[in-house]
C-alpha cells in the first residue's frame, strides 16, 4: 500500500532520529534531461529529500538534505557543477558541519532548506523539528557554503492560528527590496497544504500574514486533492514579477483497494507583489510526473529548486525511483512505515524565460 510521498519523506525524516500568459510563469512545460553521475556522496543513503541550488562565481551550487547511512539526524550534502547542473563534484564524507543547534528545538533533524547569498553572506534557513515533530524555522550563515554556524535558537515557529498553527513544512527565501522574503508550506487542521508568507528586515524576526497568499485551486485534483507544498521562489527582473513553483498532491484512485495512491505534479505562479495577488499558470503540470527514465518508472517528483540564467529557467528537483524489484515505492502496514523500495536521483529541466 502506497502513501502520500510529501507525507512519506516526512517519515522518513523524522524515523531517521528515532498554457498560462505569459505573466504566469513559463509558457512550456520544462524539457528534462538526467545528469550523470548522480549526486550521491559517501555519507548518506539513496535518498533527497529537499534541494536548494544557487548559481554562483560560475557554478551551479546545490545543497541537500538526506540520511546518514549510520542512523541519526539527516544531515545536509553539497555538490557544484559547471556544465549546467549535469555533471556534479560532490562533496563527499560527511555531512556539512555546523548546521544544528544542539538545543532541543531541532532535536528531530533538518527537514527542508533555502540557501541564498544577501549582505556577503551564505544564509541557510531550514525547518526542522524537535523529537515531538513540531516544525521550526532556523538560520545558519556561512563564508564559503560549505562551513555553517546555526544560531542557537529559532528564528520562527509558526504562529498560533489555524494555518500555520502546526509550524512551517518547508520553505523558500530570497532577499529583494531590503527585506528577506519567505514562503512557507504548512497545513490546516485538515492536512491539506497552502503556501504562507512572512517578511523580515534583519532575517531573525518574522512578520507573517495569517492567511495562504496561494492554495490549490478547486476542481484541479493535482492541487486540491492534498493541497500545495515545497514552495520555491525567485524574482524574474525581465518581467518584473516573483515566480513561485510549488508541489501539487493528488489522489489517483486507480486502485479500488488503496485509496492513498497518489502523485505530484510542479506548478507555477506569479505576483507583482510577494505578499499576494498570486496567479496560477496552467492547469497542467509544468513538469508531470508520467515519464520514465531509462526505462525505469517514477515513484514520484519532489523539491523542485529554480535558478535564472541567461534568459533560461533551470529547474532542478529530485526524483523517485522504482529499483529493480519493481515493487511500490514503499510499503505500510498498520499505518506503519516498514520497507522502502525507491532511489533518488536529481534530474535537471530547462524552460525559456
Amino acid at each position: 500500500m502506497r502513501r502520500p510521498i510529501l507525507l512519506v519523506v516526512v517519515a522518513l525524516l523524522l524515523a531517521a532520529v528515532g498554457a498560462a500568459p505569459a505573466s504566469a510563469g513559463p509558457a512550456g512545460p520544462f524539457s528534462r534531461t538526467v545528469p550523470s553521475p548522480p549526486i550521491k556522496g559517501t555519507w548518506e543513503r539513496p535518498f533527497h529529500a529537499s534541494t536548494s541550488v544557487l548559481f554562483k562565481e560560475n557554478l551551479f551550487r546545490l545543497w541537500y538534505v538526506s540520511v546518514p547511512k549510520e542512523g541519526g539526524k539527516n544531515g545536509v550534502g553539497y555538490a557544484a557543477s559547471s556544465e549546467g547542473g549535469t555533471d556534479w563534484t560532490t562533496r563527499s564524507g560527511a555531512p556539512l558541519p555546523g548546521l544544528f543547534s544542539n538545543k532541543p528545538w531541532d532535536d528531530g533533524g533538518i527537514v527542508d532548506i533555502s540557501v541564498l547569498f544577501a549582505e556577503n553572506r551564505f544564509r541557510m534557513y531550514f525547518t526542522a523539528t524537535n523529537t515531538s515533530g513540531r516544525f521550526r524555522v532556523g538560520r545558519a550563515i556561512s563564508q564559503d557554503g560549505l562551513h555553517w554556524t546555526t544560531r542557537q535558537s529559532p528564528v520562527w515557529s509558526g504562529d498560533t492560528g489555524e494555518f500555520s498553527g502546526n509550524g512551517p513544512l518547508q520553505l523558500s527565501v530570497i532577499f529583494k527590496g531590503g527585506k528577506y522574503r519567505m514562503w512557507f508550506a504548512a497545513t490546516n487542521n485538515d492536512g491539506r497544504g497552502a503556501i504562507g508568507y512572512a517578511a523580515s528586515t534583519d532575517g531573525l524576526s518574522w512578520n507573517s500574514q495569517p492567511e495562504p497568499v496561494l492554495t490549490g485551486r478547486k476542481g484541479i485534483p493535482w492541487e486540491a486533492d492534498f493541497g500545495l507544498f515545497q514552495p520555491k521562489a525567485l524574482f524574474d527582473p525581465a518581467a518584473n514579477r516573483y515566480r513561485l513553483w510549488y508541489v501539487g498532491c493528488c489522489l489517483q484512485n486507480d486502485d479500488p483497494g488503496d485509496p492513498f495512491t497518489t502523485v505530484n505534479g510542479f506548478g507555477v505562479a506569479s505576483s507583482s507583489s510577494a505578499a499576494g495577488g498570486w496567479t496560477h499558470g496552467s492547469d497542467v503540470p509544468v513538469v508531470p510526473w508520467d515519464f520514465t527514465t531509462n526505462g525505469q518508472r517514477d515513484c514520484d517528483l519532489q523539491s523542485p529548486s529554480v535558478v535564472l540564467k541567461g534568459g533560461t529557467f533551470r529547474m532542478l528537483f529530485v526524483q523517485f525511483r522504482y529499483d529493480e524489484s519493481g515493487d511500490d515505492c514503499y510499503v505500510f502496514q498498520g499505518g506503519t512505515l516498514v520497507e522502502t523500495h525507491f532511489s533518488t536521483r536529481i534530474l535537471v529541466g530547462t524552460a525559456p524565460q
